[in-house]
């Protein structure tokens, strides 16, 4: 009796791994149809960074020498958050931006270690205190709600728990040098190191997974997505999904959109995928 039980559990174990795998690689086999563009936005200044609300069509541009914010919709400009000061919705030291999971827009403060949230309009909301990072640069919500960020002084990943943000685990240490950016697509994390000029790709787990001597983000099927004489091509095939006469001076990917951006304007694509 005790035998036949056994054999259904390892049985039925055996079942999940082998749906989990059939799953896994699946998602790896989606491979990029094409670009849509979705949306874009006009812009004529200098701007480190650019989220975008699919929801809102909202358009968010960090500026970390002027330590602001500006945040268009298609009818202009709506707000400006942000700038020196000690009020709550002031920064002292801005430098990274978000879109989290629940839509609101995150912007972590390095000097004071803590990442503000506020909503779509930019009116503040709470705050997130990182007292046990020491030097924050960047971060990264994964679907869960958990916190990853690059401790410039440690030089490293931490990951932070989504209930009370205290450290679970670290990881990338001795790997990474100055991070640019840490994206997250699914279950990878590419971090592109600006010292070393190579992208870092680790599960967000922390298992570190490849490593390529050019900037790239992983998408949510694995597909490596790098930037490449001014064009986005898909790394291995080298396939041109999108080139740019003008430079292009910042692309990103979050979720099945694909920002590019250049110093006259920013364009907004929805990657489609194969399916089988």
């Amino acid at each position: 009796m005790y035998k036949s039980i056994y054999k259904i559990i390892i049985l039925f174990y055996l079942s999940l791994v082998f749906i989990s795998c059939s799953i896994n690689n699946l998602s790896e086999r989606r491979r990029i149809r094409n670009l849509v563009m979705i949306d874009s936005l006009r812009v004529d200044f200098n701007f480190d960074k650019a989220c975008y609300s699919h929801t809102d069509r909202i358009f968010y541009l960090l500026n970390t020498n002027s330590n602001e914010i500006y945040i268009y919709n298609k009818s202009g400009l709506i707000n400006t958050i942000g700038k020196p000061g000690f009020e709550k919705e002031n920064f002292r030291k801005l430098s990274d931006i978000t879109i989290g999971i629940d839509g609101h827009l995150y912007a972590l403060d390095s000097f004071e270690k803590s990442i503000k949230k506020f909503n779509k309009d930019g009116v503040f909301l709470t705050q997130i205190n990182l007292d046990n990072v020491i030097s924050p640069e960047k971060f990264a919500f994964t679907n869960y709600g958990s916190l990853l960020i690059f401790d410039a002084h440690r030089k490293e990943i931490l990951y932070l728990d989504a209930f009370d943000f205290k450290t679970k685990f670290t990881f990338g240490k001795f790997q990474i040098e100055k991070a640019e950016f840490i994206v997250i697509n699914g279950s990878y994390l590419s971090v592109y190191d600006l010292t070393n000029h190579e992208t870092l790709i680790f599960s967000i787990n922390g298992q570190f997974e490849n490593s390529m001597p050019f900037k790239g983000i992983n998408d949510s099927y694995n597909n490596l997505i790098a930037l490449k004489d001014n064009s986005i091509v898909v790394y291995k095939t080298d396939d041109v999904l999108h080139k740019e006469d003008i430079l292009i001076k910042y692309y990103s990917i979050s979720s099945n959109l694909l920002c590019v951006a250049t110093n006259k304007y920013i364009k907004i694509f929805e990657i489609n995928y194969e399916t089988f």
